[in-house]
């Protein structure tokens, strides 16, 4: 494994600091990359070295604290155990958002957009390679590519909602379980 300069990483962790704390005060697309730069003390080659630009800065950031968290997911045995690994899924979502809309503030409600499109990506991955490493998948990969699609679609789906509704997931814990692992099957 290639060292990497300490400076490069301290520079992009002030490039993060930085915009994540000017996302408290402002919305995405009042943020630039002076201000950005400025705050962190980089210049402007510094941001592009670490990022295209700030989508790219924010996928980057929502990317990482997202894997870090879905990383400390219990993987049960999915023919087993299969609604309570989803059940550690949507708690690790729900502290997620949580986390997310009250460390950026103002900003938070700019960005849901990016936030629920990288969300969605992530997890999905997560997913497929939780299947795959589970060996629960069938040979048809377009199949196991959709399901993973679609849970995680679903699961990410109703975090959003019960977070926008001030839901407790809790509450309904069976009722959730139920409707993500057989939709057909509602009363």
């Amino acid at each position: 494994m290639k060292n990497i300069d300490p400076r490069f990483i301290r520079a992009e962790e002030r490039i993060n600091q930085t915009f994540t704390s000017l996302l408290q005060k402002k919305e995405f697309n009042s943020i630039s990359i002076k201000e950005i730069t400025e705050g962190a003390k980089v210049n402007r080659s510094t941001f592009y070295a670490h990022y295209q630009d700030k989508k790219n800065l924010l996928d980057t950031i929502i990317e990482k604290s997202l894997i870090e968290r879905l990383n400390n997911v219990v993987v049960y045995d999915s023919k087993k155990y299969p609604s309570e690994f989803l059940w550690s899924i949507l708690l690790v979502l729900t502290k997620y958002i949580e986390d997310i809309s009250s460390e950026w503030g103002i900003g938070f409600l700019s960005v849901i957009p990016f936030v629920d499109t990288m969300i969605r990506s992530v997890l999905s991955e997560f997913l497929l390679k939780t299947l795959v490493q589970s060996k629960e998948l069938i040979e048809d990969q377009q199949f196991n590519f959709l399901t993973a699609i679609s849970l995680s679609s679903s699961l990410f789906s109703i975090v959003r909602e019960a977070h926008i509704r001030e839901l407790d997931l809790k509450q309904n814990k069976q009722a959730i379980l139920d409707i993500i692992t057989d939709p057909l099957a509602m009363n």
